[in-house]
């Protein structure tokens, strides 16, 4: 039977991004127009499991291959982030169909069933009877500029990959 040493610390910085591996990093996402959108913050990183779906494709894909203590620049077009912006999920939807709680004002928030699914949209125009709605998702179609600095590379445990 082989015998199985752990890994020093020494060799877990030496690890570089790949699927299945824990990553630890700090991360800042704005738009194009150079808002913040999101940020870890000083003291709340963010943890992975790279390859497991546990943040959007683009991040994965383009901190593969990256190390403790790298920083990187990068922007994750629509397709990979939020997707592009869908026309088909602007709804127009009569005022009498509204919930009671929802007034039918612009950007108020307004729930809607398609297809046995639930989804949340805003109110982006209100005429006399009726309101239009957007079900996107707010960043579709935006393309997102990150900022990230890897702070740790570990290999995932068996609990984090049984899921």
């Amino acid at each position: 039977m082989a015998r199985i040493s752990p890994i020093s610390e020494a060799g877990q910085s030496r690890l570089k991004v790949r699927k299945n591996r824990r990553v630890t990093l700090h991360y800042r996402v704005t738009l194009s127009s150079g808002e913040e959108f999101d940020s870890s913050g000083p003291n709340s990183p963010l943890e992975i499991v790279c390859g497991r779906g546990e943040t959007i494709q683009g991040l994965e894909k383009r901190i593969l291959g990256m190390s403790s203590g790298e920083k990187k620049e990068f922007i994750v077009p629509p397709e990979e982030a939020f997707g592009p912006r869908d026309e088909t999920l602007m709804k127009k939807i009569p005022t009498t169909e509204l919930p009671m709680d929802v007034s039918p004002k612009l950007g108020n928030r307004v729930p809607f069933r398609d297809k046995g699914t639930q989804l949340m949209g805003r109110i982006v125009d209100v005429k006399t009877s009726t309101v239009v709605a957007d079900f996107n998702h707010p960043l579709a179609g935006m393309p997102l500029h990150y900022e990230v600095k890897i702070l740790q590379v570990a290999e995932a445990i068996p609990e984090q990959l049984a899921s």
